[in-house]
């Protein structure tokens, strides 16, 4: 069997983009989630799949991509470790000098990486870039869209920033945006208490 957590067709710099997919039991859409992926317009990046001990064609489907694809870094966990640790995993593992975590039944718009990279690369301040999105139920279809604006987040005072992404109840689906690998780095990233998904953002 080929070991395919130590393949790569890139130097040692690595690609510009990691992305991180933790899966455990998805094989009704890592599929569809991968090759969305795969199919994005930007081309420089890596994916690595962490694979939490799945029962189901999650690791067959998974390796059939990473045998197809040398941008694919397919990883298995002994054992069952638990959902925050494998995306924390992703992280560990990965090279670019951006990262974005991808759900196992999320599908990412083929322009989704070009245009996140390019509003990064244009403002070094800016720590994550996320888009507009929509709700899908399980046959595809779309429900509505989401639009969180987390009004004064881009405020110049820490305190209303920090305000405006901690103090209301909402989905933080803006995680799974492309974020700066360095503002990352100095995060706690994922923790096991309920909401550090939104303490996360708060720290970044």
């Amino acid at each position: 069997m080929s070991n395919h957590s130590e393949r790569s067709v890139y130097p040692s710099t690595g690609p510009l983009v990691s992305l991180g997919l933790p899966v455990y039991n998805g094989e009704n859409y890592v599929a569809e989630a991968i090759q969305s992926a795969l199919d994005q317009t930007f081309e420089d990046f890596e994916l690595i799949i962490i694979d939490n001990a799945s029962e189901d064609r999650t690791v067959e489907i998974c390796k059939r991509y990473a045998d197809q694809d040398g941008r694919i870094r397919f990883v298995q966990n002994p054992r069952n470790m638990g959902a925050i640790f494998s995306f924390n995993k992703t992280f560990h593992l990965s090279r670019g000098k951006y990262f974005k975590w991808v759900a196992h039944d999320d599908v990412i718009c083929p322009e989704f990486l070009e245009k996140c990279v390019a509003s990064l690369e244009a403002d070094e301040s800016a720590v994550m870039c996320f888009s507009k999105m929509k709700i899908m139920d399980a046959a595809g279809n779309v429900q509505h869209d989401f639009n969180d604006l987390m009004e004064r987040a881009d405020s110049s005072r820490p305190h209303e920033r920090f305000q405006a992404v901690i103090r209301r109840d909402h989905w933080c689906y803006d995680i799974f945006g492309l974020i700066r690998s360095s503002a990352l780095k100095e995060t706690s990233q994922f923790e096991t208490f309920v909401g550090s998904d939104r303490m996360l953002r708060a720290e970044l």
